[in-house]
């Protein structure tokens, strides 16, 4: 039998079972309007922080694009100070090379070096060191002078164009003047130089002391025997050729008056006058 909407209503009245309500709305209006509201907040609190994120952007796109700009100005400025070294440099050697012709125009002795042009065309080694010694004046010994300048130029191996050129600045006052007039292009090589040198200063080579020079020696009133002995040895060191025994009779006439000096004449009665 088929079943009866009406007897199942009726059945479910007679239980007791309570109906649906199937025509009841499910939500209020006013729950309605709350939810829409909150969806609208929330839209437009990530709208305001995409547009917070946006403003920063474009914050940091400017100041990388200042920073950039910075960048191009620095590199232009360096460019600018590099060009402006190099023509300070260029001025400064123009400057130096101006000078030097200068100098070179208004010194008496232009055009008139010593040394000919293979030895001024000759390279100086960069790490050759001028000799560090006394300067010669023209006043002592030039072969004095000459060794030892011949001693540095072996430690340093120098060649003869470089010995040539070295030499002058060992020089001073009456020296370096006489290097100063030699006649141009004169000088051919370094032992050509040191036969002018020897034969203008051989004059002012060490004269050799003689025996007479010791008369001077005397012994002080004062003065010790061990004093006195050793100024007369030294003394006797710069004598050529000193006899022993003329040295001897200068050596007891040097001495003061006393029991030691007359011992020593009894010994050696030979007067000054017989040794002269």
């Amino acid at each position: 039998m088929a079943n009866n909407p009406a007897n199942n209503l009726n059945s479910g009245l007679e239980k007791g079972t309570p109906l649906k309500n199937t025509n009841a709305t499910p939500n209020s209006p006013k729950d309605t309007y709350q939810s829409k509201g909150d969806k609208q907040t929330q839209n437009i609190e990530i709208l305001d922080a995409i547009r917070k994120q946006q403003d920063r952007l474009k914050q940091l796109e400017q100041e990388a694009e200042c920073q950039h700009e910075a960048e191009r100005d620095l590199r232009r400025e360096t460019r600018r100070c590099r060009e402006m070294e190099d023509k300070l440099l260029k001025l400064e050697a123009n400057l130096k090379t101006k000078t030097a012709r200068s100098n070179h125009e208004d010194s008496p002795h232009k055009n008139q070096d010593p040394f000919t042009k293979k030895i001024m065309k000759a390279k100086v080694l960069k790490d050759f060191k001028a000799p560090d010694m006394t300067p010669y004046d023209g006043t002592f010994n030039p072969s004095h002078h000459l060794s030892n300048f011949r001693s540095q130029m072996y430690l340093t191996d120098a060649s003869n164009a470089t010995r040539c050129k070295a030499f002058p600045t060992t020089l001073t006052k009456s020296a370096i003047k006489w290097f100063d007039i030699l006649p141009s292009k004169s000088i051919t090589s370094f032992d050509d130089l040191v036969k002018n040198f020897l034969a203008r200063f051989s004059i002012q080579k060490d004269k050799a002391k003689h025996t007479p020079s010791l008369l001077g020696i005397k012994q002080g009133d004062r003065e010790s025997l061990r004093s006195y002995m050793e100024r007369f040895n030294k003394a006797c060191l710069d004598m050529q050729n000193l006899p022993t025994e003329a040295a001897i009779m200068r050596l007891i006439n040097g001495l003061r008056e006393g029991p030691f000096s007359h011992s020593i004449s009894k010994k050696h009665p030979t007067s000054l006058n017989e040794v002269q």
